[in-house]
């Protein structure tokens, strides 16, 4: 039926594709990877480039999880950010109103 949904949830969006793709607070998961093993790993492994920081190697390794999640959507992608006022955030935002056919809802808590 058309107006029904199934939600399902993947540790992991590897290879995985779906007519529609939902990023709840993508904000937070965006801060958690940035310190998490995973990107400690990814920091001594990698050889740095000139004035490169460790900074920035982190949000190399995050991008590349979230362009995972970015082209895992067939059709549409739903991005629900926490916080607006991140840079990443700004980012996301910015990259939306640039993209065409993009529809950026606010809600506002009182």
């Amino acid at each position: 039926q058309h107006d029904q949904s199934r939600f399902i949830y993947y540790e992991s969006c590897r290879g995985l594709e779906a007519c529609s793709v939902l990023c709840l607070d993508i904000d937070e998961f965006y801060k958690f990877k940035q310190v998490s093993k995973e990107a400690d790993r990814y920091v001594t492994q990698r050889n740095r480039e000139i004035f490169e920081t460790e900074e920035d190697i982190r949000k190399r390794f995050v991008t590349i999880w979230c362009t995972m999640i970015f082209t895992r959507a067939i059709d549409t992608l739903y991005i629900k950010i926490k916080d607006k006022n991140t840079e990443f955030s700004k980012t996301i935002l910015q990259a939306a109103r640039e993209t065409p056919g993009t529809r950026i809802l606010e809600h506002q808590t009182y």
